[in-house]
């Protein structure tokens, strides 16, 4: 079973986010919400003692912003269900890493450790609310220095005041400096959390997925592969709990504004404290055999190689292999890292 932990407080909220997320409030919110989220957590345990934990995810937005008690607090509610190669993720700000903080993360397990970078461009990360360039560099020394076992690094395209192949550059300068770094996310600013006023100090939007391809094709020659649309990691190094959730692998979420997929019906909780704590769902539905064969296909076009004996129209088929849009190798095909732009696109035409 894979495990989501949302820990939803921030110092700060950048001004690109648009998620249930909440800027720093008082201690006895956040104490009444992790107390709740420890007894839901027991409580589905309780109720599937079988669960084992393959993966545990601390996501969204700033789970680093819980000390190191906090946090083993909520993974003590795991402790009978970690097994010894249970995958144990924390995404963190950069201004919380030190050293003393990173010996304890190993203590209580954690083995992966997601750090937001976004850019590294002074003047970008200013203006959308994020960190400066000396708490990435020196929470990547830190790791570094400590030889943690897994990190991987996020960034953005289409942030303001970005020029053509700053991705590529920044990434290129992190690779080179820590070897630390196994796996690497690369993220498009959706259009509607984009202010019009950011459009004129940035890239121009028809250049975006050139410089996504850029990036891509850079990192797949640093041998970094493409997994899913967005994430490249090192061989061996991919984030199991993506993996397994793009294969429809059974999840639980603990949050409000969760949602899991379990015995194939998906449902997902209330976006407010409230409802949350009352336990209302925003919505649920059970998949039929026809929805999960559609729905893996789909994540395994996004993810790996389909068997193009499943292409429904086989015309279509060709005239993308001609306009290179998909690549074809062994009888089976995936999206042209130039294309996934169109990644849906090309699936109805392919397979609807």
């Amino acid at each position: 079973m894979n495990y989501y932990i949302h820990i939803p407080f921030c110092r700060s909220k950048c001004k690109y986010c648009h998620f249930a997320s909440f800027a720093w409030i008082e201690d006895t919110l956040k104490t009444y919400y992790l107390e709740f989220l420890k007894k839901d957590i027991k409580d589905f345990l309780s109720k599937n003692p079988d669960k084992d934990a393959n993966t545990i995810y601390f996501w969204w937005w700033t789970p680093s912003i819980l000390d190191i008690d906090e946090l083993k607090w909520i993974i003590e509610s795991f402790w009978k269900h970690i097994q010894e190669n249970t995958e144990i993720t924390l995404e963190a700000n950069p201004e919380y890493i030190n050293a003393d903080y990173v010996k304890w993360l190993k203590y209580i397990w954690v083995n992966r450790l997601s750090i937001w970078v976004q850019s590294l461009q002074e003047q970008s990360l200013a203006e959308v609310g994020r960190y400066n360039l000396e708490n990435i560099f020196s929470s990547l020394d830190i790791l570094q220095d400590m030889d943690f076992p897994n990190v991987w690094v996020d960034f953005i395209i289409w942030l303001p005041y970005s020029k053509r192949w700053d991705t590529k550059k920044d990434i290129e300068n992190l690779l080179d400096k820590y070897n630390v770094i196994k796996h690497i996310s690369v993220y498009m600013l959706e259009e509607w959390k984009y202010p019009e006023s950011w459009k004129q100090s940035s890239i121009q939007e028809e250049d975006i997925w050139k410089e996504y391809e850029e990036v891509a094709d850079f990192l797949e020659m640093r041998w970094f592969v493409r997994y899913e649309l967005s994430n490249f990691s090192l061989p061996w190094y991919e984030c199991r709990h993506n993996c397994w959730y793009w294969n429809h692998t059974e999840y639980v979420w603990f949050w409000l504004s969760a949602a899991s997929f379990l015995n194939n019906r998906r449902f997902a909780k209330d976006s407010s404290f409230i409802w949350y704590y009352m336990g209302k769902l925003d919505y649920e539905e059970d998949l039929n055999e026809e929805d999960l064969q559609l729905e893996k296909m789909m994540f395994d076009f996004r993810t790996s190689w389909v068997d193009n004996n499943l292409v429904k129209n086989k015309s279509r088929l060709e005239d993308f292999k001609t306009d290179s849009l998909v690549i074809e190798s062994m009888n089976l095909i995936k999206p042209n890292n130039g294309w996934v732009a169109i990644v849906d696109y090309l699936f109805r035409e392919l397979f609807l």
